[in-house]
């Protein structure tokens, strides 16, 4: 609730008192502060929660590769695509889409590539991420 009132500091010291931090309880964490502009904190939280081996499921990898994008921070980002690597979700439909949208951010055509070419399973979401990365760099080095 103090989250999504743009109070992460309230959230944040709720968060550090409760007695069991669940996978629930940090994903909200992490979401929330990805959403309000802490984006550093958000990836400092999602790298705590890996290091704890807390399960991290494919929303929070979506938004932590937002959050990547939004600081244009590939070597974060590729951090955390082999972690998606490592925990099998790197054919994910989500974190396909959220990672070619990083990594076109991030101004990569060669991943951007090397991963379309990977993907098994083109789905709509997948060839529009693919086609929206392409273009998006295309128009950056135009101007």
């Amino acid at each position: 609730m103090y989250a999504r009132l743009g109070n992460n500091n309230n959230a944040l010291g709720l968060f550090q008192g409760l007695p069991k931090k669940d996978a629930l309880a940090w994903s909200g964490l992490i979401i929330e502060c990805a959403t309000t502009g802490r984006s550093w904190l958000a990836f400092s939280l999602f790298r705590d929660m890996v290091y704890l081996g807390i399960k991290v499921d494919q929303s929070v990898i979506s938004f932590i590769l937002k959050v990547c994008s939004s600081l244009t921070s590939l070597g974060s980002g590729k951090q955390v695509h082999a972690f998606c690597v490592k925990s099998g979700y790197e054919s994910e439909e989500v974190v396909v889409t959220s990672l070619l949208d990083m990594y076109s951010k991030c101004g990569e055509i060669e991943d951007v590539l090397a991963l379309f070419n990977y993907v098994e399973e083109r789905t709509l979401c997948v060839g529009l991420g693919y086609l929206w990365g392409v273009d998006k760099m295309k128009s950056r080095r135009s101007n």
